[in-house]
């Protein structure tokens, strides 16, 4: 594989399964969470009764190390499978085939390339990714939504933890948030980010390309929203934890529902209270508070 790619194209890693082996999907799913991939999730796939969690890097060498690893998963029933997607087989595909796509109860997530066209009476996300694979319309970020719609007007103060596109951060700031803040470990996402709130008119206090486990003292926020794969949710917990404001808000997604009561048990802490739990139809999100 060329050690140098065509601007948009992307490295594909995909693991694939049966269905019907949970087991493996979770397996799957942990196996890249270890590995740094937990900023917009990786991509999920179910067609014929067989299932394929998808992450996408530009490092050929992230994806020979990634290779490499798999070897320890030999018997899990896993299939490891690489391929290059180019600009045509993603970024054109998207700007043709993405719509204006309803976005919790009060917004929509609005293209660029349908900018001008008629939308309904939400409110309007403008989004480009830059770059950044994928729109930022997975179920978890959907569940995010309807978390801080539940909270608009109870927070001024917002830290996006893997920001992605951007799109919490400018519902944020349509909420009401007058400080705004994001980091990410992904440079596309990163970009993205930056270009989607200046393109939404929002002025964010800082976006940096950061791991949270690298995060050190910042002012607190109103509202630190998580959108990362459960696992490290769990092990970022103490560190979000001294990120919130006390009295104020933790609203974490990216939990499959099988994982729900595992994911309360190791999760708990006597800082934080759950207040409610958002349900979709394979993911979910949970609101604390800090006491």
């Amino acid at each position: 594989m060329r050690k140098r790619l065509p601007a948009y194209s992307y490295i594909e890693i995909a693991l694939t399964g049966r269905t019907s082996e949970r087991a493996a999907y979770t397996e799957a799913l942990r196996f890249f969470a270890d590995r740094g991939f937990d900023g917009s999730h990786p991509a999920t796939f179910h067609f014929k009764g067989r299932f394929k969690v998808a992450v996408y890097t530009r490092s050929p060498a992230k994806v020979s190390s990634l290779r490499r690893d798999f070897r320890c998963l030999r018997g899990s029933g896993l299939r490891c499978k690489t391929k290059v997607l180019h600009r045509e087989d993603w970024f054109d595909k998207w700007q043709k085939g993405y719509r204006p796509t309803p976005l919790g109860r009060r917004f929509i997530a609005v293209p660029v390339p349908a900018k001008r066209k008629k939308i309904d009476k939400r409110i309007p996300i403008y989004l480009d990714p830059k770059g950044a694979f994928g729109s930022g319309m997975h179920e978890t970020t959907q569940l995010m939504v309807r978390v801080m719609e539940q909270l608009g007007g109870k927070f001024e103060s917002f830290l996006d933890v893997g920001i992605g596109t951007g799109v919490l951060s400018v519902v944020a700031v349509r909420l009401g948030a007058t400080r705004v803040a994001g980091l990410d470990h992904d440079a596309a996402s990163v970009t993205s980010a930056r270009y989607n709130l200046k393109l939404n008119a929002c002025k964010p206090a800082f976006i940096r390309r950061l791991d949270i486990g690298a995060l050190k003292a910042v002012p607190r926020f109103d509202l630190v929203g998580a959108n990362l794969l459960s696992s490290t949710l769990t092990a970022a917990r103490r560190k979000l934890e001294r990120l919130i404001g006390k009295g104020k808000y933790l609203a974490v997604s990216g939990i499959l529902l099988r994982n729900l009561k595992g994911f309360r048990r190791d999760f708990a802490s006597p800082s934080l209270r759950c207040l409610k739990t958002f349900r979709g139809r394979q993911w979910c999100a949970i609101l604390y508070r800090r006491k």
